[in-house]
Order: C-alpha cells, then sequence, then structure tokens
C-alpha cells in the first residue's frame, strides 16, 4: 500500500509529560546534593512521606520496561509542592492505560535510562530520613 507510519507520531501529545518529567528530575537531583536536614525540612514542609517516594519510585521503575507492574496509588491533595504533585499525576495517568501504547512513546521522548536514574534517586531519598 505504501503507507508509512513515522516513529514520532503522536510524540506531540506527550509535551506536557515530558516537561514534568525533566523539571522533577532535575529538582530530585538537586535534593540528592542537599544536606540530609535541608531535605527533611522540605519534606516536611511539602507533607512528603516515605511511603509516598517509594511508591513514587517503584511506578517511575515500572515506566522503564514492559512487563512490570505498576502499584496502585493516589496522589495526595496535601502535598504542596506543584511539582511533586503533577508529577504524581502523570505516572497515575501513564499506569492507568491498559496498554503499554502510551508508555511506549513515552519512553521514546524520554531515555530508559533517564527513567531508571530517577527511581534510583527516589529510592536513595527515604533512607535520608
Amino acid at each position: 500500500i505504501g503507507i508509512k507510519n513515522p516513529r514520532t507520531q503522536r510524540l506531540k501529545d506527550l509535551e506536557e509529560e515530558k516537561r514534568i518529567f525533566i523539571d522533577f528530575y532535575n529538582s530530585i537531583y538537586k535534593i540528592s546534593n542537599e544536606s540530609v536536614e535541608e531535605t527533611i525540612a522540605k519534606f516536611r514542609k511539602n507533607h512528603i512521606d516515605s511511603d509516598y517516594i517509594i511508591i513514587l519510585a517503584r511506578n517511575t521503575n515500572a515506566l522503564s520496561q514492559d512487563g512490570l507492574k505498576f502499584v496502585d496509588f493516589s496522589v495526595k491533595k496535601n502535598i504542596r509542592d506543584p511539582l511533586w504533585k503533577n508529577y504524581g499525576q502523570i505516572v497515575k495517568s501513564l499506569a492507568s492505560h491498559r496498554d503499554a501504547v502510551i508508555v511506549r512513546r513515552f519512553r521514546r521522548i524520554i531515555p530508559v535510562e533517564r527513567i531508571v536514574k530517577l527511581a534510583d534517586m527516589l529510592y536513595s531519598l527515604p533512607s535520608m530520613k
């Protein structure tokens, strides 16, 4: 037939998710380089607890490849930091899809290595408390 679908088709639908991921990644990178006291103070101020961080880390890791199970969670309403809230919402949204098409598109935008590195950084945060 000669009709081809480009691999970049519909990637622009995930521009907002890409921006939030990059901002969240940079924020976690900065937090991981701060002192333990500063980190604990930020988490307390923003109502972010260890359980929520671990669930986000697990679900972030599940984004990295097909076949990994997402943990069901809800985005906490009392979190004050909009970046944590927005990131939780996009992870919840990506995890809620029955098929992996959207997640695979997301992995074409964000390299798998970055997704795994973010999950590792998130896993290391609760140990600082």
